[in-house]
């Protein structure tokens, strides 16, 4: 898996779990904006546009967001379980012990879902 790093090697760019827009939309943001000088469309139009919020569209534009260049990396996919995530909930002692007899995590898939008739 190929991701782009900083100096320090933290992801960046769309390469980063909570980016909003790929490289090239942050390139045809920019492209969208014009020069400094006499600027084609307003924070607010590409706002709306790119459906990000107008600060982070002049942050953007202004180079304290997404201005590192960095360097693309191979990195080890993610230990990640498929499309499965961790919950935590605060269940009785009882009913802990209902869902472990049952089959734990499996069982309470099936029952969230539907399966378990």
């Amino acid at each position: 898996m190929r991701v782009m790093v900083s100096a320090n090697g933290n992801r960046i760019g769309e390469s980063h779990p909570k980016a909003m827009l790929s490289d090239a939309e942050v390139e045809q943001l920019l492209a969208d904006r014009g020069p400094d000088d006499c600027p084609l469309k307003s924070y607010n139009q590409l706002a709306k546009k790119y459906k990000i919020s107008k600060s982070a569209v002049a942050d953007i534009c202004k180079g304290r967001r997404r201005a590192i260049r960095g360097v693309i990396v191979e990195r080890k996919e993610s230990r990640r379980n498929g499309d499965k995530v961790v919950l935590q909930v605060r269940v009785s002692l009882k009913a802990r012990h209902v869902i472990r007899k049952n089959g734990g995590g499996r069982w309470l898939d099936s029952v969230i879902l539907g399966l378990g008739k």
